[in-house]
């Protein structure tokens, strides 16, 4: 006959488990709170970045009316900035992107815990989560056919950028030339913001590119 103490289990062995699952289910709970978050404030870059479009093509649509129609006070000096806001739009949205790359590394640490603890292999990883979408928006990752729609839509836009910049230094020096102040100073500052957003998408970039080689 077995002993009676032998029917009754360690204390430990009632609590322990217990206090592993607490454990277990307080971290991913934690997680889980951690990635709502991230995803919400990738939702509000987004449309912040969408919006920042919106207000940037209606100023160019603004302007390029006015620029031959309307006498503007400051004469050739505000002829010559009138792109500048454009360059504010595109520094800004730089600025989102980045913090939406950085975003999106954040969401890819969270979504390895919680798609291990689901079971999914290396290879489904790929295909579940953030990693599905940066494979279709990162440029080294898409197919040919994406790759041309993102050369399209971000190039296209910085040559927008570029031709009205150009064009706006055109109308400022119609009075007295390329060599006059205003030309030669809004010049000098648009190569320079040129070179400084040129550098910032550099860094996206990177910061996209090694979250896929992670």
């Amino acid at each position: 006959m077995s002993s009676p103490w032998r029917l009754i289990r360690p204390k430990s062995a009632i609590t322990g488990p217990g206090i592993a699952v607490g454990e277990s289910a307080d971290r991913f709970a934690a997680l889980g709170a951690l990635y709502q978050a991230d995803r919400q404030d990738a939702a509000g870059i987004l449309l912040a970045a969408l919006a920042l479009f919106a207000a940037g093509l209606t100023y160019l649509g603004v302007v390029a009316v006015i620029i031959n129609n309307v006498k503007l006070p400051g004469g050739q000096w505000t002829l010559a900035f009138l792109a500048f806001p454009l360059w504010v739009v595109a520094s800004f949205h730089v600025l989102l992107n980045v913090s939406a790359a950085v975003k999106a590394r954040s969401i890819d640490i969270i979504e390895r815990h919680l798609v291990d603890a689901a079971g999914f292999d290396k290879m489904q990883r790929q295909y579940v989560g953030s990693r599905a979408s940066l494979r279709v928006t990162t440029i080294k990752e898409q197919p040919f056919a994406l790759q041309v729609q993102t050369v399209v839509s971000y190039g296209g836009v910085l040559v927008i950028i570029i031709a009205f910049t150009v064009y706006c230094l055109a109308v400022a020096a119609k009075a007295e030339g390329w060599a006059s102040a205003p030309v030669i100073v809004g010049g000098v500052l648009y190569a320079l913001l040129f070179g400084t957003v040129m550098l910032a998408w550099h860094e996206v970039a990177r910061i996209t590119g090694s979250i896929m080689n992670e």
